[in-house]
């Protein structure tokens, strides 16, 4: 066990970002360093800023449910990000929904590269154990 933890690949990693707002038109770009794995805690604070957003999600459209989560889990999830998303108060004042799922699909393809690494290394170590 002591031997995968040292080896883990680095959980935060840079994503590039290249979007277009479907209300504004305005591009929005720049480089985030994201979290692709969550420890225990930082998954409870994605559940703690959910229901700050939303505190009762009875009656709220599935759209805001979704919002509501893919801030919060971005909330937690991004390290470094862009002038232009601090400035939005993390994409809460955003126009535009576009760039919040843009980066929860390049999240979603970078924690795939990431588990994909882990299984390739866990796998070699229990070739080498053998």
């Amino acid at each position: 066990m002591e031997a995968i933890m040292s080896k883990v690949p680095d959980i935060i990693r840079p994503i590039y970002l290249q979007s277009l707002g479907e209300i504004t038109k305005q591009k929005y770009f720049g480089t985030f360093r994201i979290k692709v794995i969550l420890t225990q805690r930082e998954r409870l604070l994605v559940e703690r800023e959910y229901s700050a957003l939303l505190p009762s999600d009875k009656g709220a459209s599935e759209e805001n449910k979704l919002r509501a989560a893919v801030l919060a889990e971005l909330s937690v999830r991004i390290a470094e990000s862009p002038d232009w998303w601090k400035n939005s108060d993390y994409g809460r004042e955003l126009l535009d929904s576009q760039p919040l799922w843009d980066l929860m699909v390049s999240i979603d393809k970078e924690r795939n590269a990431w588990q994909e690494e882990l299984d390739k290394l866990v796998g070699s170590i229990k070739e080498s154990n053998d």
